[in-house]
């Protein structure tokens, strides 16, 4: 789980990449398109200093511009 920049709280879980904005749940997940993150197991997550979402997943690294 991380806050970003913009105070949102992102959490990572085995189902996918889930935002919360205070008030409702925004799902990110692996939906087979070239857009979407590549495996649903989230084991891990960083924001960088350019604002860039980092996911560990069981199938490699993917990135989300926040």
């Amino acid at each position: 789980m991380i806050q970003d920049k913009n105070g949102f709280i992102w959490f990572g879980t085995e189902d996918g990449l889930s935002r919360f904005d205070g008030k409702s749940f925004k799902n990110f997940g692996s939906q087979h398109s070239e857009f979407s993150i590549g495996n649903n197991f989230i084991s891990s997550l960083h924001q960088d200093k350019n604002g860039t979402i980092w996911a560990g997943t069981h199938n490699g690294l993917w990135h989300y511009d926040a």
